[in-house]
């Protein structure tokens, strides 16, 4: 099997390239800058997401207004290279191996990220390798971490 080309970002590599004061933010810019050429996507869980955490001062450091961080996402998703997700499986439809791998609350949005990119024959690009956990080795290739050269 040939390996999909369009990535879509988890929510917080989408938040670390869009926001300076990020830890992340030249690594995530860089590979969103990257990607950018090869196509990418989004889906209605990763932009609202993103929404939600901009609009965190605590996160971005200042208040950012929804209209602010909307137009920003609007921004990022009307590259003419990025691709919209609206459809993605609901938790009964994920695939087995990621349905038995879920072990508490806190992987449920990760385990949503992959049964869209699975559904999409896509690649979720993170920043978390713990995401690796609720995939068999055979699939890990569904998951690019986004690390330091």
């Amino acid at each position: 099997m040939s390996e999909p080309v369009v990535s879509m970002p988890d929510v917080n590599t989408l938040v670390a390239a869009a926001w300076p004061n990020h830890v992340h933010h030249e690594l995530a810019r860089r590979w969103l800058m990257e990607s950018s050429s090869q196509g990418w996507a989004s889906c209605p869980l990763v932009q609202s997401g993103f929404l939600r955490i901009s609009m965190n001062a605590r996160v971005v450091g200042t208040d950012i207004p929804f209209r602010t961080a909307l137009s920003l996402l609007e921004k990022y998703t009307s590259d003419p290279n990025h691709v919209s997700w609206a459809n993605a499986p609901t938790p009964s439809d994920w695939p087995h191996f990621v349905q038995t791998r879920v072990q508490g609350y806190r992987q449920v949005t990760d385990a949503m990220l992959l049964a869209t990119v699975i559904h999409h024959d896509g690649v979720l690009a993170t920043l978390d390798a713990g995401i690796l956990s609720l995939l068999p080795a055979a699939e890990a290739y569904r998951v690019r971490v986004i690390a330091a050269l």
